[in-house]
């Protein structure tokens, strides 16, 4: 919320001619920021010289710092060090963090609009758990986190509207009650059990996305793109994809081998030539689906309810397809 004020506070200014009224207000709103944190009971860390002196802060090393309410949009940290720092309730939109290392960095409330992650490093070592990089509840609306390293991050109900993942490694990752609402994931690595269960992935791309394993029960995937997406089991694990709604989802050559769908919505989704083989659909709406072509050789279809759906033989159904 206090982000949300000054973001407005912050546009207006912006729009102002530069000179002393705005230098001044500028500053009057940072100070009113660090005292409403602190109202609030937030301790405010400190402000880096470099984020008061013209805003070039690359490749500058803040490891262990506690930066707690920074307000630094627009700032330049290009390669900074920000491990294990602590970053809560700072706004960043904007600034440039590309190939910033930022593992077990506390971002908690942070807002990072805009912000460019292009090959930061966010995640953590194994068997460190609690160093975690944490975005819970952090804005990184249409931020670039392309190729970036979120092994085991924290973004439960993060803001990722618009984001670019493509390439990075969400391996173990939180995601649940995320906003991932367009956003672009082609080719993430989800690989043992990201959680993404209740996220929001309406008009996600994912295509090519290695979903082996993950939690998206109760995701909204309507209108995702999952166009040779591997959503098969692995090992011990199994994707769970039970009460997702995957309504008009483009599954195309999809790999849904041993997944589970139990009570999901598939309501006019494109699954053609998609795989699955020991699937197992219970209760699943298969409405107005497409399913020319897919392979359901020892899959489960109790409970499945059929209208006007498209058997893998081409035939249109509403009383049911065989493998």
């Amino acid at each position: 919320m206090i982000n949300d004020l000054v973001g407005v506070a912050q546009t207006w200014i912006r729009s102002l001619p530069v000179g002393p009224v705005r230098n001044f207000l500028q500053n009057g709103l940072v100070f009113t920021r660090r005292v409403a944190l602190t109202t609030v009971g937030v301790q405010v860390g400190t402000t880096p010289a470099c984020v008061s002196t013209g805003g070039d802060c690359s490749g500058q090393d803040f490891s262990g710092q506690n930066l707690t309410g920074l307000y630094a949009p627009d700032v330049d940290f290009t390669g900074a060090i920000f491990e294990d720092a602590i970053v809560r309730y700072a706004d960043l939109g904007n600034a440039d963090l590309s190939n910033a290392n930022l593992q077990g960095v506390n971002l908690t409330n942070a807002a990072l609009t805009g912000a460019n992650l292009t090959g930061a490093d966010l995640g953590c070592a194994i068997n460190l758990d609690y160093h975690c990089a944490n975005l819970s509840g952090a804005n990184l609306t249409k931020a670039n986190l392309t190729g970036a390293d979120l092994f085991e991050a924290n973004l439960i109900y993060a803001n990722l509207t618009g984001a670019i993942l493509r390439n990075a490694n969400l391996v173990w990752a939180k995601l649940t009650g995320a906003d991932l609402t367009g956003a672009d994931l082609g080719c993430a690595d989800y690989v043992d059990c990201a959680y993404l269960d209740g996220a929001n992935l309406f008009d996600a791309i994912l295509t090519g996305a290695n979903l082996t394993g993950a939690h998206l029960d109760d995701a909204d995937l309507s209108n995702a793109y999952l166009t040779g997406a591997d959503l098969t089991n692995a090992s011990m694990y199994q994707t769970s994809l039970r009460n997702a709604y995957l309504k008009d989802a483009n599954l195309n050559y999809a790999y849904l081998s041993s997944a589970y769908l139990g009570g999901a919505s598939l309501i006019g989704a494109d699954l053609t030539g998609a795989d699955l083989t020991r699937a197992e659909l219970f209760d699943v709406n298969l409405t107005a689906a497409n399913l020319t072509g897919a392979d359901l050789v020892g899959a489960i279809l109790t409970g499945v309810i059929w209208s006007g759906t498209t058997c893998p033989n081409g035939t249109v159904t509403s009383t049911g397809c065989t493998a």
